[in-house]
């Protein structure tokens, strides 16, 4: 699923993007990313455990790369918190895309 330099899952398949455990149950896919100017940070998580992170810049080389990521997985959870100007592009970039994502306000949980 991610390179040799990420950490690998303990997981039974992945079949069309879809994470499943050994015991077949479907594991969550949640990509948080951290926009601020130039570059966001991204952390994916499975079943809320943190198995990878990495920098991109904001612009069309580091959104191709995030795009890559989002690919191998399906239907992933994108979450993002709302820093006006600086998450616009994205927001741009996951909608051209096809990618439906949570924005969140500033002071906002992912409860509420």
């Amino acid at each position: 699923m991610w390179d040799a330099k990420r950490r690998v899952l303990k997981i039974k398949s992945l079949k069309h993007g879809i994470i499943q455990d050994k015991r077949g149950n479907v594991m969550r896919a949640v990509f948080g990313m951290d926009v601020s100017k130039t570059s966001s940070e991204v952390a994916i998580l499975v079943n809320g455990e943190k198995v990878h992170g990495y920098t991109i810049l904001n612009d069309a080389i580091g959104f191709n790369r995030l795009l890559g990521d989002l690919k191998t997985v399906h239907n992933p959870e994108i979450i993002f918190e709302a820093t006006g100007v600086y998450s616009r592009r994205l927001q741009a970039f996951l909608e051209e895309s096809g990618y439906a994502y949570i924005r969140l306000a500033i002071g906002q949980s992912a409860s509420s």
